[in-house]
């Protein structure tokens, strides 16, 4: 019953994902418009418990891909239209990582997925 309860839960998400598929793809157009040069995305995911769920990384540059990171967060929370679908985003973690001589820093944004017509 669980499984179940989870796809319908998916089903519906994605069913309101392709009513308001020309807003997303926005939306998406948004998110790239927005990201600061240094900063990738890895993977975006839609979870029926987290909501949208961002995995991205950057570029160390001395302490200032956190404020790029968080930039974003806040840039995103300001775009009207953005923060109708995706509300609360928040950085969910960050971790820093070295390969070879470049320091890499992994984060993961979530946000709950805004309802009604505006998604």
């Amino acid at each position: 019953q669980q499984v179940v309860q989870r796809l319908r839960s998916q089903e519906t998400a994605f069913a309101g994902l392709q009513q308001g598929h020309h807003r997303w793809s926005k939306r998406l157009n948004t998110l790239s418009t927005l990201t600061p040069e240094g900063v990738w995305f890895t993977d975006l995911v839609l979870d029926p418990a987290r909501g949208l769920v961002i995995q991205g990384s950057a570029l160390g540059q001395g302490g200032t891909e956190m404020g790029n990171i968080g930039r974003l967060v806040q840039d995103l929370k300001n775009d009207t239209d953005f923060a109708a679908a995706v509300q609360n985003i928040q950085i969910e973690s960050i971790k820093r990582s070295q390969e070879r001589e470049i320091e890499i820093v992994q984060f993961t944004l979530t946000g709950s997925l805004g309802g009604g017509p505006s998604l």
